[in-house]
């Protein structure tokens, strides 16, 4: 049972005489029963609530450790992704290069191939400017000896047969008697 102190039976005294009684000492005892009553519900109440904290506190306590596990387990998750993503940015890196020079090889392929077609189509003769180099040439042996054929006409045969390696202005076709004078015929 609950137990007071002197002063405060007094008090609990001169608070029964303001309010009276109905016999000696009944309305105290209702009264202190009521309060003792009162005050072992606030106890029990008080004990389930800290006994439910501690049991918040052991949940949240328990929940903050995996949680702490985890983010130790990520810590080890992120560091191996980082390594993966620096291998992954270096091959990237090396792919983009690889394009960027294939890239410069086909746009410089095709450059060539159209100087290539333009060498051609400027070496390539046409059926008139063959027959007119031939015609020079048979007036030329005709006119000259032998020497003639084998310096100057057989070379010059020989440089557009062989297209004079692709070149449109090679001084040694632009040169030669033969082909300048043919020019100068056609011109």
């Amino acid at each position: 049972a609950l137990k007071l102190t002197p002063e405060e039976a007094e008090d609990l005294d001169a608070v029964f005489e303001l309010y009276g009684d109905s016999g000696p000492g009944s309305t105290q005892r209702k009264f202190v029963e009521q309060i003792a009553k009162k005050m072992q519900q606030l106890e029990k109440d008080n004990i389930q609530e800290i006994l439910q904290s501690e049991s918040e506190v052991h949940r949240i306590t328990e929940a903050l450790l995996n949680l702490a596990s985890h983010i130790d387990n990520a810590k080890s998750w992120l560091a191996e992704s980082e390594s993966r993503l620096v291998d992954c940015a270096g091959a990237s890196a090396s792919l983009e290069n690889e394009l960027l020079l294939r890239e410069t090889q086909i746009r410089n392929m095709n450059a060539l191939e159209a100087k290539l077609a333009e060498i051609q189509d400027a070496i390539t003769l046409s059926d008139y400017d063959e027959f007119t180099l031939k015609y020079a040439s048979l007036a030329k042996m005709q006119a000259d000896d032998n020497g003639y054929l084998t310096e100057e006409i057989v070379p010059a045969l020989e440089a557009v047969r062989a297209k004079l390696d692709y070149k449109p202005n090679n001084p040694e076709l632009l040169n030669m008697r033969v082909l300048r004078e043919g020019r100068e015929n056609l011109m």
